[in-house]
């Protein structure tokens, strides 16, 4: 079995404490991962909800998303990565909060 070696600089700072620290992955991945509003269940459920517009009754809605959105190793944006704020109608321009 291996060990993966990690470089902390402040273990060199604090007295030089060499003993390995073995670190649980449920209690790390919080501080990986950016919060999303919604998970993913709940966000396709949303969507589904609001597939027609409130106003008109057009099927033509469009999901409206944050600025907060990730984007791909190429810099493109990855759909459905920013938080879902609400929806606007394409056929009367009307919008409405998720």
């Amino acid at each position: 079995m291996s060990y993966l070696k990690l470089y902390n600089p402040d273990a060199e700072n604090s007295g030089g404490n060499s003993e390995p620290r073995i670190l649980k992955f449920e209690t790390c991945v919080h501080q990986i991962r950016s919060p999303f509003q919604f998970d993913v269940l709940s966000r396709a459920s949303v969507i589904y909800k609001n597939k027609n517009c409130r106003h008109c009754g057009a099927p033509a809605v469009t999901p409206v998303e944050s600025e907060d959105i990730m984007l791909s190793r190429g810099g493109l944006p990855i759909p459905g990565s920013g938080t879902l704020v609400g929806f606007r109608c394409e056929s009367c321009s009307k919008q409405w909060p998720a």
